[in-house]
C-alpha cells in the first residue's frame, strides 16, 4: 500500500524527517502555551479543529484562522528541548 511519505535518516544522526506528497499543506506553529494560542485564535474569530492534548513530545492542538485555513500548535516537552550528547538517542 502507498502512503505517499518516505522516513529518511541523516548517516552518523539521530536527525529523522519524513517527506509527504498528496497532503494539504498546514503550518505548525511552535508557541509558549498552546492552551493560550488556542484561546487566542478563537478569540479572534477562528476555530478548534483537534482540542489541546498531550503528544509524545508535548502539547498539540489544530486550529483554523477564520477563513477556516487549518494550522497546528505545538509546544515541546522539556525533555525533547534540553540538548542530547552526541552519540545519546532521545528517550521518547
Amino acid at each position: 500500500m502507498s502512503c505517499g511519505q518516505a522516513g529518511l535518516s541523516l548517516p552518523e544522526s539521530s536527525t529523522e524527517f519524513v517527506l509527504s506528497i498528496g497532503l494539504d499543506y498546514a503550518p505548525n506553529w511552535f508557541v509558549t502555551s498552546v492552551d493560550d494560542a488556542v484561546g487566542s485564535v478563537v478569540t479572534a474569530g477562528g476555530a478548534v479543529l483537534v482540542e489541546p492534548t498531550q503528544i509524545p513530545v508535548g502539547r498539540l492542538a489544530v486550529v483554523a484562522d477564520p477563513f477556516g485555513t487549518p494550522s497546528s500548535c505545538l509546544t515541546y516537552s522539556p525533555a525533547c528541548t534540553q540538548p542530547m550528547q552526541a552519540d545519546a538517542s532521545p528517550e521518547w
